[in-house]
């Protein structure tokens, strides 16, 4: 059965229209990021994540790419609809979001413990304090 334009458009609304999974589209507007971060940074079980980006990669809105025993998302390039564009739209209120924030900074602390750009936290990390008091990731808790 083939697919058309108004039941794709359909798909890919359902799939948006939960906060959670917006806020993984816009961590994934910002980079490629192994499940282990997007857990880390989104403080969401591995589980409840699966979940979320099975719906978004069945809405063709994610892809993945396999790098050893570590998957990286990111937006799909050639995705059925450009969710960069939708996402560019939404900017203004997501940015308002205080989680989305947050997000964005525990990503951005991830980004400090990736070793040639790849994750080494894996899933059993517990948080550490840095100087300014905050939990961030580190290679001292990674599992590989």
């Amino acid at each position: 059965m083939k697919i058309t334009g108004l039941q794709q458009v359909t798909t890919t609304l359902k799939a948006i229209a939960e906060p959670m999974r917006l806020r993984i589209l816009h961590a994934l507007q910002q980079g490629e990021w192994c499940v282990c971060e997007l857990v880390y940074a989104l403080e969401v079980p591995q589980s409840t994540l699966s979940t979320h980006l099975q719906v978004l990669r069945q809405a063709g809105l994610v892809a993945i790419r396999q790098c050893g025993k570590w998957i990286y998302y990111r937006l799909h390039p050639q995705g059925v609809v450009p969710v960069d564009v939708l996402l560019t739209m939404l900017q203004s209120n997501l940015s308002m979001d205080p989680r989305i924030a947050r997000d964005t900074a525990r990503l951005q602390q991830c980004l400090q413990y990736r070793v040639e750009d790849c994750c080494v936290m894996g899933f059993r990390f517990a948080p550490i304090q840095n100087e300014g008091g905050d939990d961030s990731c580190g290679p001292a808790n990674c599992c590989s």
